[in-house]
């Protein structure tokens, strides 16, 4: 299932062709990403390898409160499956490929729990079916009654125009996976497996009391994935992973590829 309505790149471009789209592109700055793996922990899993959709909820440090931004695309696991196809493996390089060629390449949703989006963005969003979050099928007749204001609030605008987040959650997809295949073989072979690498898993695989056919996709869950990963990997020398891109203008906490650290996952 693809999610086919809008890119990234078009709506960065809706905002800056208005006067108050620009100064909301301008004040995103002012706000931060909260930028730690463990703070992306509300990723659904069973939406990403069954339904092949990316949903993770992202928090933003505004001026006043912290808000959640949520995005979702389509088509990470077909890319995923090139990258895999392509270098012979599965780490956290390959997953932060997919990651971000889906995030610039492929179509999203947006949304924002900020009362900015909720009460001048959301319905325009809504009526244009790219909204990641609850419908608002209540016009912006008084806030924003032209859809003059651009694509959405600041903390939008922040994390289209940020790579950080997707660092963080490749690294918390990889850290599912690894905890998965630990600790629920048989749904990793049922469910995961074959989402990555395109075919059945072969192997024999020891049932567990725990299996089910919905994967194991709370917060604990991914929280304690986090940890394992914590724990596997602290004695370990530096990261061979990394992948570097060429600089660029970027927002002041953003970062490439190559500068996630492989460490830093709670």
């Amino acid at each position: 299932m693809y999610l086919n309505e809008v890119t990234k790149t078009e709506l960065i471009n809706k905002s800056k062709t208005s006067y108050k789209g620009r100064q909301r592109f301008n004040r995103r700055l002012k706000s931060k990403v909260k930028n730690v793996v463990a703070a992306m922990n509300k990723i659904d899993m069973n939406k990403l390898f069954k339904e092949d959709i990316l949903t993770v909820g992202i928090p933003v440090q505004g001026e006043t409160d912290e808000y959640t931004v949520t995005i979702s695309f389509g088509g990470f696991l077909e890319l995923l499956n090139e990258e895999v196809e392509r270098s012979g493996n599965l780490t956290y390089r390959e997953i932060s490929r997919a990651a971000i060629n889906g995030f610039n390449k492929d179509d999203i949703y947006i949304g924002c729990s900020c009362p900015d989006q909720t009460y001048r963005f959301n319905y325009f969003a809504s009526r244009n079916n790219y909204n990641s979050i609850a419908p608002e099928t209540r016009p912006s007749r008084i806030t924003n009654p032209n859809d003059t204001l651009g694509s959405g609030c600041k903390h939008i605008l922040l994390v289209l125009n940020n790579n950080s987040w997707i660092m963080k959650v490749s690294r918390a997809i990889m850290n599912y996976i690894t905890y998965m295949q630990q600790h629920y073989p048989k749904m990793y072979a049922d469910i995961i497996y074959p989402a990555i690498y395109g075919k059945e898993y072969e192997e024999p695989v020891q049932l567990s009391m725990e299996d089910d056919d919905e994967l194991q996709t709370d917060v604990d869950t991914l929280n304690r994935a986090n940890v394992s990963a914590v724990q596997r990997t602290r004695f370990q020398p530096g990261n061979q992973s990394g992948i570097q891109f060429a600089p660029s203008n970027r927002d002041a906490n953003q970062t490439t590829m190559g500068e996630e650290n492989p460490d830093d996952v709670i």
